[in-house]
């Protein structure tokens, strides 16, 4: 089969690019040669957005679903006033500002065993968000697991040894 001949109904063409690439291709020139031709605040703004829609995908890639403040609180069976001012408790900014709680720090009706040490000791020197990233993001020094996947397994003096030398780092 010639290139660029299609394959019968299966959606790909026979150099391995399928159509929904093509048509993913053809709409990003379309952008580009609009902006070509743009004023320079219209390209600003535009990268602006772009970089924006980007980091907020990545960290809602971070840090997974969230609860809203009402919903922890339901879920911990307390107060929305307890759920704000509880140390320990990893919360994040949604983007327009909410406070919202990462539902991975969760286990049933609590906060996962060894979650709130961890993070009152990682809030000293690191962002929420930070925070977040960190705690599901491998570690050599845990076996190339997540310092998530190892206070699942019950090695939270491992992890709070581990957050602390990232504090001490840090300084």
């Amino acid at each position: 089969m010639e290139s660029g001949v299609d394959a019968p109904d299966s959606g790909v063409y026979s150099d391995g690019m399928n159509y929904q690439q093509e048509n993913r291709t053809a709409e990003i020139e379309g952008v580009v040669s609009l902006l070509v031709d743009a004023e320079p605040d219209t390209i600003d703004y535009v990268t602006s957005v772009l970089r924006s829609a980007n980091a907020t995908r990545f960290w809602s890639e971070v840090t997974g679903p969230c609860l809203s403040q009402m919903d922890a609180a339901r879920l911990l069976q307390v107060t929305d006033t307890t759920v704000m001012g509880k140390a320990g408790l990893l919360r994040v900014r949604a983007r327009d500002g909410r406070p919202v709680y990462p539902i991975f720090q969760f286990e049933g009706r609590n906060q996962r065993s060894g979650v709130q040490d961890v993070v009152k000791i990682l809030s000293k020197e690191y962002e929420p968000l930070t925070v977040a990233g960190w705690l599901r993001s491998p570690k050599d020094d845990l076996d190339g697991m997540t310092p998530m996947e190892a206070l699942e397994k019950g090695k939270s003096s491992a992890v709070t040894m581990l957050a602390q030398r990232a504090i001490y780092a840090a300084r």
